[in-house]
């Protein structure tokens, strides 16, 4: 699933925009304002790879707002996932394995940001968190993070920008995936990392004032 945006979708059961039970990589991409019982954005017993991208505003019944990563293999890279609810794990709710780099899990609107049910829970680069519930993570405040809404800030799909002096600007000095070796070189809508002297945490990179991108080549950098 690469520069798409999945919105406003309901699953009766297990994952309102998506219910992987094989491989899915989700890249560059917006999942937002979906439902479920379960895993409001995506439910995964399976592999499960998402980079680059921004899961906000979902909602579970029951557990796990944003992923719900219940049997599966999980890795969660330089993506935000804010403003999601559940009555457990209004953010991630992981029962297996799950790594999380430079990401942030933040402002969920019911439930903890993170819920580690007997799973194995591993945090790499640095990661922000807006209360104490996800090991690991630098706990930061609402304030703080400084995201702006969900809107069309350039690129193909919309992302929620960091504005002035948010604590993820520069956050990650390593700048890789989860490998340690694999630069990434663009955020969610294609700017280039790093903007500044390293990398943002999260799917934005820079603030908000950045120009949007309009032209492929860069044209409107001069």
């Amino acid at each position: 699933i690469i520069e798409s945006t999945l919105t406003g979708n309901t699953g009766p059961y297990y994952g309102g925009a998506v219910d992987n039970e094989g491989t899915v990589t989700i890249v560059r991409s917006t999942l937002s304002d979906n439902g479920a019982r379960i895993g409001g954005a995506v439910a995964n017993v399976g592999t499960l790879s998402i980079r680059n991208s921004t899961l906000s505003g979902n909602v579970a019944t029951e557990t796990s707002g944003g992923i719900d990563n219940f049997l599966g293999e999980a890795s969660v890279e330089f993506t935000t996932v804010t403003a999601n609810s559940a009555n457990s794990g209004g953010g991630i709710q992981n029962a297996a394995s799950i790594s999380i780099k430079n990401s942030l899990v933040v402002n969920s609107t019911a439930g903890n940001n993170c819920v580690n049910d007997g799973g194995t829970f591993t945090a790499l680069g640095v990661n922000f968190s807006t209360d104490s519930s996800c090991a690991g993570f630098t706990q930061t405040t609402t304030g703080e993070i400084n995201l702006g809404p969900l809107s069309d800030n350039g690129g193909e799909t919309h992302t929620r920008a960091l504005l002035s002096g948010s604590v993820a600007v520069d956050a990650a000095l390593d700048c890789t995936l989860s490998d340690g070796t694999t630069t990434v070189t663009q955020d969610q809508r294609g700017q280039a990392r790093p903007a500044g002297a390293y990398c943002d945490s999260g799917a934005f990179e820079g603030v908000g004032s950045l120009p949007a991108i309009i032209f492929d080549d860069g044209f409107e950098g001069g």
